[in-house]
């Protein structure tokens, strides 16, 4: 104990420092290397007016090889005989000692004094705090496009020494810009960070998923759960609107020129995409419905939702028919979709049709083509075959006069006859 006394700070060589971190609770062992047959474990003392000095803690000392305590300033703590030992070479000894739980209040500097030789090792001893952490989200994470301030969750942390930073990411890894507060209470600080959107976008933020990671001393000691999808919902919007016309056999914008026959098949095609789902029709603004009652209407809501595009759920219909008529050139179509954020409906859309036969007329009429000329054709052939039957008639009868002609009469013949022998 002597020894111990007379040592102070200033007398001893300082070899070593370290620094030890143990959790609030846990055990804090120390270890001292020294060499020699005396070694004191002190802490120091830093109060006012006075200059710095150390407190002994416990000194042992060696006898025949043995380690033996000699005294202890603090019962808390705990000589260990198990894992103290000692050794002839030189800086091979060991003294162990240990607190079963740490508290805020064993924070400080330690020095291992080899009293021996005059050394001494300093020890900074730091007992941290792990956070009680929570997370909150809202369920429902609803919010139209366009909304401002929009509240996500919120995170904390308390108890925690060193305080804690909170940090915010989405689903893809982005980091969010969040409101953090930080208050303390004695040695420890409660920490706590809200989530909220300033804008929110539809193309950035549709389906997007939250969470936060809180990190203390450079390490994450907390990353929560991720949030729910955020569900950006919008007015629905008409996204295409094309017509299939079979004369074609393709699909052609609807402000073409394109001209379609009476008694064709033409088809209309209308998509919105919205959020929620929204409903989408065609419609006739200057008719009665009995008036286009040849056209039918084929509604698909599919419900299914681009990601890639965010262009939310997207409901399909169809408007056809398959006997086009002359007065259809009347009709204004229209297509309209809606939502609880409201409805829009497209310009009309009108059809040029031409007044031409159809298919099964212009076959009519290439038969009776056909049979006309056919009729034509034989009474053409009538006609020359009785044409050459007159010919051929006149040329037997002309044949016959030539050789009466030829032939003389009995009369002659006598006639002449007399007139040879007289």
């Amino acid at each position: 104990m002597k020894l111990s006394a007379i040592l102070t700070l200033t007398q001893l060589v300082n070899a070593a420092s370290e620094t030890i971190k143990v959790e609030l609770g846990k055990r804090l062992r120390i270890s001292c290397d020294y060499s020699g047959v005396y070694v004191e474990l002190s802490r120091e003392t830093n109060e006012a007016n006075r200059r710095r000095s150390s407190t002994s803690i416990l000194m042992i000392r060696i006898e025949d090889k043995d380690v033996t305590m000699i005294t202890t300033n603090e019962r808390n703590w705990k000589f260990n005989e198990a894992l103290s030992r000692y050794s002839a070479d030189s800086n091979k000894s060991k003294l162990v000692t240990e607190l079963a739980k740490a508290k805020f209040s064993d924070e400080g500097v330690y020095y291992c004094k080899d009293v021996t030789k005059k050394i001494i090792n300093t020890i900074n001893i730091v007992v941290i705090s792990k956070p009680v952490v929570s997370s909150l989200f809202v369920d429902d994470l609803a919010v139209e496009s366009g909304s401002t301030q929009f509240y996500v969750g919120k995170c904390s942390a308390r108890e925690a020494k060193p305080a804690v930073s909170i940090t915010w990411e989405d689903d893809k890894g982005r980091a969010l810009t969040a409101i953090e507060k930080t208050t303390r209470a004695g040695l420890t600080a409660e920490t706590s960070s809200e989530l909220r959107i300033d804008t929110v976008r539809r193309n950035e933020h549709q389906q997007r998923r939250f969470r936060c990671k809180i990190s203390q001393d450079g390490d994450v000691v907390f990353s929560s759960p991720l949030s729910n999808e955020l569900n950006v919902e919008f007015l629905p919007e008409i996204t295409a609107i094309t017509m299939f016309s079979k004369n074609s056999n393709d699909v052609v914008p609807v402000k073409s020129n394109f001209t379609h026959s009476v008694g064709s098949t033409v088809r209309f095609f209308c998509a919105s995409s919205g959020n929620p789902l929204p409903t989408v029709s065609w419609s006739v603004q200057n008719k009665t419905a009995s008036e286009y009652a040849h056209w039918t209407e084929e509604i698909t809501e599919t419900g299914k939702f681009l990601i890639a595009e965010a262009e939310g759920r997207v409901s399909r219909t169809y408007l056809s028919t398959t006997s086009l008529k002359k007065s259809d050139e009347e009709l204004h179509f229209t297509c309209s979709t809606a939502n609880r954020h409201g409805s829009v409906t497209s310009d009309y859309v009108q059809l040029l049709v031409e007044d031409v036969p159809n298919a099964t007329g212009a076959l009519g009429l290439l038969w009776a083509l056909v049979g006309v000329i056919g009729v034509v054709m034989i009474v053409a052939l009538c006609m020359l075959f009785n044409r050459w039957i007159q010919q051929r008639r006149s040329g037997i009868y002309k044949t016959e006069t030539l050789k009466e002609e030829d032939v003389p009469s009995l009369s002659d013949v006598s006639k002449n006859n007399k007139e040879y022998f007289m």
